[in-house]
């Protein structure tokens, strides 16, 4: 077999393993949405936006330019062995009423040793989630995300 040969199926089996490494991790990232909205305990999971068109009280996404980017998990960003992307929780005063209010919390998602570290700048932590005993525990993660909102919301002027 040619060294180019070679080279190539290096870069094949290359391309195969980062595919798999990044969909596994933002499946991982769809379990932490779905984890955060569950630990919530919300009274109903969706709501009507300004369109009428239904929309989920937490979404996944991107921070583009400071906004959340609503987007699916196909097409969350990886690079370096991260994933990021963006927890956010839509806050009304009841349920379909307006103004509503977005909080996000960006976040960053890797494969480690026997499960899965999270890290948040604008948490100031990380947490790590061993995947070694099923489906890994991410509710220091949701508990976290709960208590910079709250701390958010307890400003007072």
């Amino acid at each position: 077999m040619s060294r180019f040969v070679q080279l190539r199926e290096e870069r094949n089996n290359q391309r195969r393993a980062l595919a798999d490494y990044y969909n596994d991790l933002q499946g991982v990232a769809g379990v932490i949405r779905q984890g955060f909205e569950d630990y919530l305990d919300l009274p109903e999971e969706t709501y009507l936006d300004n369109n009428r068109d239904e929309q989920r009280y937490v979404q996944i996404g991107r921070v583009e330019s400071g906004a959340f980017k609503r987007c699916t998990l196909h097409d969350l960003p990886g690079e370096d062995s991260w994933l990021s992307f963006a927890v956010a929780l839509t806050i009304d005063s009841a349920s379909n009423s307006f103004p509503k209010q977005i909080i996000h919390t960006s976040l960053k998602l890797k494969k480690e040793s026997g499960g899965y570290l999270v890290t948040s700048d604008e948490l100031g932590n990380s947490v790590r989630a061993s995947s070694s005993h099923g489906s890994p525990d991410f509710s220091g993660l949701y508990e976290d995300i709960y208590q910079a909102i709250k701390k958010y919301f307890s400003y007072r002027p």
